[in-house]
């Protein structure tokens, strides 16, 4: 589920590999399955919904007008994502000091 507000920032593709899913983009029904490439826009509330036998696929996203900015816990030596507390966002969503997403 992707309706959170870091992720509605962000425009993203998805490319279906394998099995079936259904993808909802603002409460409208897509079908993704093999040889299916789908794009949801920055602002639209996006959710993927695996069929029954599973499903993989690659999901390539970005800011538009932004640059990718890694969050610390990618990196080597990086220090380990945590769990969110009630009402904190999650240290994997945060990026690194001085990118936008860590002022959460």
């Amino acid at each position: 589920d992707s309706a959170d507000e870091n992720d509605l920032g962000q425009e993203e593709i998805y490319i279906a590999l394998d099995g079936l899913a259904t993808l909802l983009v603002d409460g409208e029904e897509h079908r993704l399955e093999p040889g299916v490439f789908a794009r949801v826009g920055p602002g639209q509330k996006r959710r993927i919904l695996p069929g029954a036998d599973g499903f993989r696929m690659v999901a390539v996203g970005g800011r538009p007008n932004g640059e990718y900015r890694p969050p610390a816990w990618t990196e080597l030596g990086g220090p380990l994502p945590t769990a969110p507390r009630s009402g904190e966002q999650s240290s994997v969503d945060k990026g690194p000091p001085g990118d936008d997403r860590s002022r959460g």
